[in-house]
């Protein structure tokens, strides 16, 4: 079966975003070989999650950043032109998530936001999460669980830690039943 993968980058605080939905204090790769393994973990994706405020804040980039993957955004509002590969879903997520898990493919990479992350959470539908830790305090902005309401027990995986900028992505799986 497929999983879904939670793939995102915190503040210490747990924001996701500034208030405004930027992104701006991410810091940028110096070099292609400098992806922290993304590149790898995009790979072993086909296909994207996503929140309509998620999808908004990427559609303003010069280009869309998941070309050649399909993108499912989930909402109620259906935009009348999407973006090539882009499918919008008004469908409820998790619904939607249980039943494509099933069909055949690769993972899919859960790029938020909180709402999504929140929803697939208490359904018990993310089988991975991969959260990178950066060394800054944003206070506010978007949190990474806004309005969790499920326990989950997490078994760590891998741990990484980027002592030069002072990063440190952990791998989380669910226990093995």
């Amino acid at each position: 079966m497929r999983k879904v993968k939670l793939y995102i980058a915190a503040s210490l605080d747990g924001k996701i975003a500034t208030a405004d939905h930027g992104l701006d204090w991410l810091p940028k790769p110096v070099s292609p070989s400098e992806d922290f393994g993304y590149l790898a973990f995009y790979d072993s994706c086909d296909a994207l999650l996503m929140g309509r405020k998620t999808y908004e804040a990427c559609s303003v980039f010069s280009s869309w950043p998941y070309f050649g993957k399909t993108s499912y955004v989930f909402t109620s509002n259906l935009p009348s032109k999407p973006l090539k590969d882009v499918e919008f879903i008004p469908e409820k997520p998790d619904t939607f998530v249980s039943k494509i898990k099933q069909q055949p493919g690769k993972d899919f990479f859960l790029v938020g936001g909180g709402q999504l992350i929140d929803l697939l959470h208490d359904a018990g539908l993310i089988d991975v999460y991969i959260i990178t830790w950066m060394p800054l305090v944003l206070g506010a902005g978007i949190p990474m669980f806004p309005d969790v309401k499920k326990q989950q027990n997490l078994q760590l995986v891998n741990c990484q830690a980027y002592s030069d900028i002072g990063m440190v992505q952990v791998e989380y799986r669910l226990p093995v039943k």
